[in-house]
């Protein structure tokens, strides 16, 4: 495994130095330095898939005496006719990871799943692992059907460890709500007591119920939240988890090319809410938790590319997260957390 380890404190920019450091340059690459939130960062690493050079998107669980990562990896087919929906294919990708985050070889595996039909799906998308009565689920996007205008949608399976291998316990369940619309992802899923819960946006912030046995959901709250956050519109990332008396979730957001920059750039953030309903927000990051060194150009010097930080899901380790997140659509990433700095990093709602 290649490891990077960053520590580094630095306090949040005041918005008088904002238009300066949106104009600087970072060698030849046209990097912005937004302010950003490193003080809770302890250590980052870049964990490497056997095989899977181009493993990204990254979500974990704690799994025996280390943790279960999930990826996402492409392949591209240029041979395919032209009656193809898309030439290039996605699969969700399984490795077991010890404590120290080195990768079991033998464990890397795909995961043969079927969604909308009865054969192993190639485009599922963005797997999040997440954990229900010691039960192990994977929430994901993929098509809705072989259809010849592009569309997204929601799945939710079991997936077991059987003859030395994950499988689903059974086909891929479409989640499914009123109104949907073409292209459906990132919900944020979130578990209590014997129900499942799902984050459908943050503008507004909608809840959603889930009965696991139908994939049906229906909207249960959706309200306005104050959310200072000039980043872009904020998108789902991590399941949330409960982290003492309230749930924590990491998420995501990202603001188009302009003048000052060619590329879409990515941020990530974190907040916190309720743990009975209406699960109204309380506390959220005012600006993008990171470093710089994650939007700096280390996987191709002959491709520019877009500066994406995607959070997956995390694990606690008493004070400690551990936060799986995927760097440019090309690398997997860990960042382990202090949690009381986090907290303290964070903004209350009033």
């Amino acid at each position: 495994m290649s490891q990077m380890c960053f520590i580094f404190s630095k306090k949040p920019l005041n918005y008088a130095l904002l238009f300066f450091f949106l104009t600087m340059l970072h060698g030849n690459e046209r990097f912005l330095n937004y302010p950003l939130s490193g003080d809770a960062i302890c250590k980052t690493y870049e964990i490497q898939i056997p095989d899977y050079e181009s493993a990204h998107n990254p979500s974990i669980v704690s799994y025996r005496d280390g943790y279960l990562l999930s990826f996402r990896c492409l392949a591209r087919f240029p041979e395919w006719s032209q009656d193809k929906l898309i030439d290039t294919v996605s699969f969700i990708g399984l490795a077991f990871l010890d404590k120290q985050f080195k990768v079991k070889k033998k464990s890397v595996q795909l995961l043969e799943i079927p969604t909308y039909s009865d054969d192993c799906s190639l485009y599922a998308e963005d797997a999040r692992l997440v954990v229900f009565q010691d039960r192990i689920f994977v929430v994901f996007n993929d098509l809705p059907a072989p259809l010849p205008d592009y569309q997204r949608q929601l799945y939710i399976a079991e997936i077991i460890y059987q003859n030395g291998r994950w499988v689903p316990k059974k086909r891929a369940m479409p989640l499914f709500l009123e109104n949907m619309h073409r292209i459906e992802k990132n919900w944020v899923p979130f578990f209590i007591n014997q129900s499942l819960y799902f984050i459908y946006g943050e503008n507004p912030h909608t809840i959603l119920a889930c009965d696991l046995s139908t994939g049906r959901c229906r909207k249960v709250d959706e309200r306005e939240v104050p959310l200072d956050w000039p980043y872009g519109i904020i998108r789902g990332g991590t399941p949330a988890l409960k982290v003492g008396d309230e749930f924590l979730t990491f998420y995501h957001s990202s603001l188009l090319p302009s003048a000052l920059h060619e590329n879409r750039i990515y941020f990530m953030g974190a907040y916190t809410f309720e743990d009975s309903f209406p699960f109204a927000i309380r506390s959220f990051t005012p600006v993008p938790i990171g470093l710089a060194e994650y939007y700096k150009e280390i996987s191709s010097k002959k491709h520019l590319s877009k500066k994406a930080v995607f959070p997956g899901s995390f694990v606690q380790e008493g004070n400690t997260i551990h936060l799986a997140w995927g760097k440019d659509d090309k690398r997997v990433m860990i960042t382990s957390l202090d949690l009381d700095k986090l907290r303290q990093s964070m903004q209350k709602i009033r």
